[in-house]
């Protein structure tokens, strides 16, 4: 046998003869509606994915006697879902008939495959008469898939949609020989597995990180501390924290509760050290203060911090406690004896006598006068640069060679020069995207710490939502332009004189999606891709950057509009089963 050549012997068996299919190959039961079970079709439950709507079962069909009807007058994204076995890694068609009258909003009137996202067909808006929809898709890993008549559709719709006649049909394969129908056949395939080609890149597997839930703050970010730069007044006015409808909770108000005399704080709009206000403490008869509760320490742990206050002299002095018990004695402490009327940082170091899930820090006057409270941070002490250590030794672990940030859907709506600076006088918004708020924290800086960190290379997104064209290009002035450029001095400027030296850039992100901000039509994005890609090309044009792409049109249009405009397009193509 020659060397580096292994002869294999493959026997494909193949079943060969399919009939093409028909109309009794439809795999959806009662896709015509006309089965009733009391006031609903059989195999059909009303589904909920947002907003709130009607469904009805009327006897107005396209055919037959019954379809199905979605209605809503204050927006909408729901559907009427059936499940539907299928085989996998096979192509079919699904296919129905849609009815509108004044859908406006979202995608409209739409099927489409729930645990497929790019399954979808083309969606009906406005009013129009019966319209026969279809799309074509592969099930790849999935052996069950879930089909919506849709309304909304990655965001909400108003008006009412009937939905009748719907199909799923396996599209036939072609034999590649004709014979007779069960006939079997040998074949032979010969691989020489000592001749390679293309090495696999070492970036096929990477990791993908944003501003959402608790993968930022809470997960990889060592902060302990909710609102610590108080963008909600102090106390609250509702209860702090709601639970969303995935089960999540989100904080909505205030977590800081006030120690002493309610009436002793209150919110100073006057010379805030951040955003529109800071919370200002009168200090009279008793101790007064504000206090965070609920804090999660470990026993002979050390935690460490800062505070920023402001204020009258004879408020102080000021402590500062972390508390994990009843007792007198079952805190730590730090004593300020002296404070200005300017605002002055204070370091904090405590150590926790003991476990508890619900700790407590507080900030109390203990003179006459009043102070104020700028923001305040706390902190394990063995985090890593701002880091949680435990979190970074399971990324490590991980051992990704690439990570991408900060989105997601939160990119499209999130303007990275909030993350820059001094992290204490950084604004806190509302995340643009998601719920809760965004305290900018973890900025730029922050990330490019953390691929430092993991040994990783930064790829980072930049917003072709509602962010400018020129913003893109400043930003990777910013990451990659010399001290001698308008940006790369401000990078200077907050500590990092090199370059960061960012390779890899994603134009956007899933800017094909009606729920995404700054969505737009096809046809006008390409113009804006192409516009940024022009300008993040101007700043340095030896970065790599990575198109959206989405299989089907979306694909087909920015590949014919923008191939010279990126050096790779991202498919997505989502799987997930319930």
């Amino acid at each position: 046998m020659k060397a580096g050549i292994t002869s294999i012997l493959v026997v494909a068996c193949l079943c060969l003869g399919i009939a093409p299919a028909s109309a009794a190959d439809n795999l959806i039961r009662n896709g015509s509606f006309e089965q009733a079970r009391g006031e609903r079709p059989v195999g059909w439950r009303p589904q909920t994915y947002s907003g709130t709507g009607s469904f009805g079962y009327e006897a107005s069909g396209r055919t037959g006697e019954r379809c199905v009807r979605i209605s809503s007058t204050a927006g909408a994204d729901i559907g009427w879902l059936t499940s539907v076995p299928v085989k996998t890694r096979t192509d079919y068609v699904l296919s129905g008939w849609v009815k509108t009258e004044e859908v406006k909003g979202a995608q409209g009137a739409l099927l489409n495959v729930h645990n497929i996202q790019s399954a979808r067909t083309n969606a009906v808006s406005g009013t129009q008469d019966w319209t026969k929809v279809e799309c074509r898709f592969n099930t790849g890993a999935s052996d069950r898939v879930e089909i919506n008549c849709l309304f909304g559709g990655w965001g909400q719709s108003t008006g009412t949609a009937w939905y009748d006649d719907i199909s799923l049909v396996e599209v036939p394969t072609l034999p590649w020989r004709q014979t007779h129908p069960g006939q079997k056949r040998q074949g032979h395939v010969r691989i020489d597995a000592g001749k390679t080609a293309h090495p696999v890149s070492e970036y096929i597997y990477g990791q993908f990180i944003e501003h959402l839930g608790r993968c930022i703050y809470g997960g990889i970010w060592a902060e302990m501390l909710e609102d610590r730069k108080f963008f909600y007044a102090v106390p609250a006015r509702r209860e702090a924290w709601q639970r969303t409808g995935a089960g999540a909770w989100v904080l909505r108000d205030s977590p800081w509760k006030v120690v002493g005399p309610e009436d002793a704080v209150r919110m100073a709009k006057d010379d805030p050290w951040v955003g529109e206000h800071t919370p200002e403490i009168t200090v009279g008869g008793e101790p007064a203060g504000i206090a965070q509760g609920d804090l999660g320490v470990v026993a002979g742990k050390g935690y460490v911090g800062r505070v920023i206050l402001a204020g009258e002299a004879k408020a102080a002095p000021i402590e500062v406690r972390l508390v994990w018990g009843d007792g007198a004695q079952d805190c730590d402490v730090v004593h300020i004896e002296r404070i200005s009327k300017d605002y002055v940082k204070y370091p904090l170091s405590f150590r926790a006598g003991a476990a508890t899930e619900t700790a407590r820090l507080e900030i109390v006057g203990q003179g006459q006068g009043t102070f104020r409270v700028g923001a305040v941070s706390l902190m394990p002490a063995d985090n890593v640069q701002g880091f949680r250590a435990d979190t970074l030794g399971l990324l490590r672990q991980l051992d990704s060679p690439v990570y991408r940030w900060p989105g997601g859907n939160f990119v499209s709506g999130y303007d990275w020069r909030d993350g820059l600076g001094d992290p204490d006088k950084r604004p806190t918004r509302t995340n643009p995207a998601w719920t809760g708020i965004e305290t900018n924290d973890v900025g730029l800086h922050e990330f490019m710490a953390l691929c430092r960190l993991l040994d990783a290379e930064p790829y980072i997104a930049v917003n072709t939502g509602l962010g400018k064209v020129e913003d893109a290009g400043l930003e990777v002035q910013y990451c990659n332009g010399s001290v001698d450029t308008p940006m790369g001095k401000r990078r200077a400027e907050n500590g990092h004189p090199e370059p960061f030296g960012v390779k890899f850039w994603a134009v956007g992100n899933e800017m094909y999606g009606g729920w995404q901000l700054g969505h737009m039509p096809l046809e006008e994005y390409v113009k804006k891709h192409n516009a940024v890609a022009e300008a993040m090309w101007k700043a340095d044009r030896d970065i790599v950057l990575v198109a959206v792409g989405a299989v089907g049109r979306w694909s087909e249009e920015t590949l014919k509009n923008c191939a010279d405009h990126m050096t790779h397009i991202s498919e997505h193509f989502y799987c997930q089963e319930r």
